[in-house]
């Protein structure tokens, strides 16, 4: 649990307040607006939770120092619009039902049961600054934003949605994005009503290109994971042996270019957060920084994201709130992207008549397993099928499917004897060390449960040990 003895007080106290004022989601009486918490959301690309956050040194101080880093966070889906359609509505791909990357979001998201529609009919002043969904259009406002300026990808004179004109903004995106969500900061600190920002800078996405001034910047050394390199394949799905291993070199690069571009991520943090001091909100601001989900640097040969693979799934997750959040402190909770809506409902005394499928964080809430998803648009051989998967603190069960949903391929890591998943202990051809048929059970009944869950079913019940 996050909360402070302070914060409790504050809490009840905004709760209070929101009740007198009509509870779920309608707005309210000023005074009761000013009791509310501003919230602010810096949201990465592609950035993994292993070996990244050395390069970030203002986002340790603002909010490791400042605040608590959740040690257990995940992606439930590892892919960009999925993860962030989770973010932003705090359910899971099956119910927000946008499952790839594309034009997904715009035919399928429900965008008046999302995060900043629930905010914005609550009274606060919304506002969106750098990547939205994947091709998003440029000439269409994203819903319930007051203020955008919102762009798919690109590093360098890239194409903006601003306020709806289609702009080509010259020079390195990331810092267009950091001068708009400063000034929506500032600005909106000067008025009386709440405000929401969210912040999604375009790293550290390919093509990781880093701006002049940390092209040739040192990173810090690498440590190489068991699994990079990995020759025996032959417990992995037939899809993973089919894939060229992406050599140790080629990984190094990619790492590097990642933690570059990360580094104009943590100038843009220490900008906004120093700004929202400078404004005397930071004490009024519930603050999260986290990545849409993780990204695999040669970890089994792969080098990409979508597998359930803890690479692709772990991300970094901080949050800070003075007064209320403990600050310099670790939470080991299993946590995951679709908690951050429900906490943000919880700090801003915000009800939803449907439960969510994510948890608060700042309650005294704890899963003992994660449920986790991808669904494919590929369906060709050789390309990853869809799969389902349950994670605990010791161990992942994951079920991979065919097109016609038949199961075609297990996986079970021991996780505490074996943390980089090298053994697959059902395909490692020694039966004696295949997981009890007890759990194993457990584990394909829990995984058939989350596929269907929704709102409170989500989160996991006990499951048996080993």
């Amino acid at each position: 649990m996050i909360l402070t003895t302070a914060g409790v007080l504050a809490w009840v106290t905004t709760l209070l307040a929101s009740v007198v004022g009509g509870g779920s989601g309608m707005s309210q009486p000023r005074a009761a607006q000013q009791q509310r918490p501003n919230v602010l959301i810096f949201i990465t690309d592609d950035q993994r939770a292993e070996g990244t956050m050395d390069v970030l040194p203002a986002v340790q101080k603002w909010f490791g120092e400042q605040g608590t880093e959740f040690t257990n966070a995940y992606a439930t889906t590892p892919l960009c619009c999925p993860a962030r359609a989770s973010i932003l509505t705090g359910r899971y791909a099956h119910n927000h039902t946008v499952y790839e990357n594309g034009r997904d979001a715009i035919k399928r998201l429900k965008f008046g049961r999302t995060l900043p529609a629930v905010l914005q009919h609550a009274g606060y002043r919304t506002g969106i600054f750098g990547k939205y969904f994947n091709q998003w259009p440029h000439d269409r406002r994203p819903p319930h934003f007051d203020e955008w300026v919102v762009s798919s990808f690109g590093y360098e004179d890239s194409t903006f949605n601003i306020q709806g004109g289609d702009q080509v903004v010259p020079g390195y995106s990331m810092h267009f994005v950091s001068d708009k969500a400063t000034e929506f900061v500032e600005q909106a600190s000067s008025e009386p009503e709440p405000w929401f920002a969210y912040i999604a800078p375009v790293a550290a996405h390919t093509p990781f290109t880093p701006e002049p001034a940390y092209a040739e910047a040192p990173v810090p050394p690498r440590e190489h994971d068991p699994s990079e390199g990995e020759e025996d394949l032959s417990d992995k799905p037939p899809w993973v042996r089919a894939h060229r291993l992406l050599p140790t070199e080629i990984a190094d690069e990619r790492a590097a270019g990642q933690l570059r571009t990360l580094m104009t991520v943590n100038d843009m943090v220490d900008r906004v957060m120093t700004t929202l001091h400078a404004a005397g909100e930071a004490d009024n601001t519930l603050a999260i920084f986290t990545s849409d989900h993780g990204f695999l640097w040669g970890e089994h040969g792969l080098g990409n994201k979508r597998q359930p693979y803890t690479p692709s799934i772990e991300v970094p997750l901080y949050a800070r709130w003075p007064g209320t959040v403990t600050a310099g402190a670790q939470d080991d909770r299993i946590a995951a992207n679709v908690d951050i809506m429900p906490t943000i409902l919880d700090a801003v005394g915000v009800e939803r008549e449907r439960p969510l499928d994510g948890l608060s964080l700042l309650q005294d809430h704890e899963r003992d397993a994660l449920f986790l998803e991808y669904r494919s648009a590929f369906g060709r051989p050789g390309r990853l099928p869809s799969w389902a998967s349950v994670l605990t603190r010791r161990d992942q069960y994951i079920e991979y499917y065919s097109r016609s949903g038949a199961r075609v391929f297990r996986e079970y890591y021991d996780l505490l004897r074996d943390p980089a998943q090298l053994v697959n202990l059902l395909h490692d051809g020694d039966e004696l060390n295949d997981p009890p048929a007890p759990l194993l059970k457990s584990l394909e009944n829990a995984v058939d449960e989350g596929r269907q869950c929704r709102g409170r079913s989500c989160t996991m019940r006990a499951i048996p040990k080993a």
